[in-house]
């Protein structure tokens, strides 16, 4: 056997290795509601890194922006909402108030987005009670306050407001302006979830899937929960959802399903829902072997950032496969999953 044999044979042993540490089990906790893998998977840290990134895009303390306005209605001017407002209308109070706070046809000024929500939170609006709470919690335009945050959720939360709601779920279950209570998180959580607030349904699916705040183990609700949050394009539940019907937790195994899940979520440019698609179709589990799509998905996930996909793509161009044989192009990849850390990485350049 040749030199260039053995070295193809040693890149595909250095492949499935890499591969199979995605099948390994690992708890992973992130601060707030973590976005946890299935128990077959495992993340680098660089992978753990933007999963945490992309938690607190999801689930942190809910913002609430245009789309809360008149979104159905003609597109008003900003000095419509101004005369209306000087009016007392509680409406084009909050409107004000999203102009200042994003900057939106005025300067970006916090400290007249808070007088503006104040004025209109105080009539009762509840949207601008949340976003004012928001503000409060944030120091945006105000000091920071979580004890007026937290009051003025509890206003908006009493009205049904399903952000609020999520945002005291979170406060209560971290202790944030007051002190940590799992029922009460529970109870906000679950009824901002019931209203189809997508990340408190993410967070319930969670606690089910983990038996968090005392609420039991339980998969079938975890799938429940997640499938809510899921057809509503909650990336990150797409992503759980694809794990759960791969390795058949709360559900039959089902690797179709699961191509189904991690595509939803991996066309929304979830980065490590695009890994574990290409490792799918490079596998050909729910799928035909396709390499050439695999490369693809691992390609939109490498140029995220994500390491081992970094890797595997070096490798598949240093093989061939699925790509054209580019040891340049393989190169380059390794040297970029390596800077991350990458052991396989590594491994393949000391070579």
């Amino acid at each position: 056997m040749n030199f260039l044999h053995l070295t193809i044979l040693f890149l595909f042993a250095t492949i499935l290795a890499a591969c199979s540490t995605t099948e390994k089990t690992v708890v992973k906790e992130v601060p707030g509601v973590s976005k946890e893998l299935p128990p077959e998977n495992i993340l680098t840290p660089t992978q753990q890194e933007i999963e945490t990134v992309n938690t607190k895009k999801q689930v942190d303390i809910k913002n609430i922006n245009d789309q809360e306005l008149e979104v159905h209605k003609p597109a008003k001017t900003i000095e419509s909402y101004q005369k209306e407002a000087a009016q007392g209308d509680s409406n084009a109070e909050y409107a004000l108030g999203i102009k200042y706070r994003n900057g939106d046809s005025v300067a970006q000024d916090y400290a007249k987005a808070r007088e503006w929500f104040q004025k209109s939170a105080t009539q009762g609006h509840a949207v601008a009670q949340t976003m004012l709470g928001n503000m409060y919690r944030k120091g945006e335009g105000v000091d920071k306050d979580t004890n007026k945050a937290i009051e003025w959720y509890e206003k908006a939360a009493a009205q049904g407001e399903a952000g609020a709601q999520l945002n005291l779920g979170w406060m209560y279950r971290n202790g944030e302006g007051v002190a940590k209570d799992a029922t009460k998180a529970v109870e906000w959580y679950q009824k901002a979830a019931v209203q189809g607030d997508p990340g408190a349904q993410y967070a319930v699916g969670m606690m089910y899937r983990k038996g968090l705040l005392g609420l039991p183990k339980d998969a079938a609700k975890a799938i429940e929960w997640y499938e809510k949050a899921a057809v509503q394009g909650d990336a990150g539940a797409q992503f759980i959802l694809g794990g759960m019907y791969r390795n058949g937790e709360g559900v039959a195994k089902d690797a179709v399903k699961a191509v189904e899940w991690y595509q939803k979520s991996a066309e929304q440019g979830y980065p490590i829902a695009q890994t574990f698609l290409g490792h799918m179709y490079r596998k050909g589990e729910g799928s035909a072997k396709n390499a050439a799509k695999a490369a693809d998905w691992y390609q939109k996930a490498a140029l995220q950032g994500d390491p081992e996909a970094q890797f595997i793509l070096g490798s598949m161009y240093q093989i061939g496969e699925g790509i054209p044989k580019d040891d340049a192009k393989a190169r380059e990849w390794w040297q970029k999953a390596a800077a991350q850390g990458d052991p396989n990485a590594q491994s393949a350049l000391a070579r």
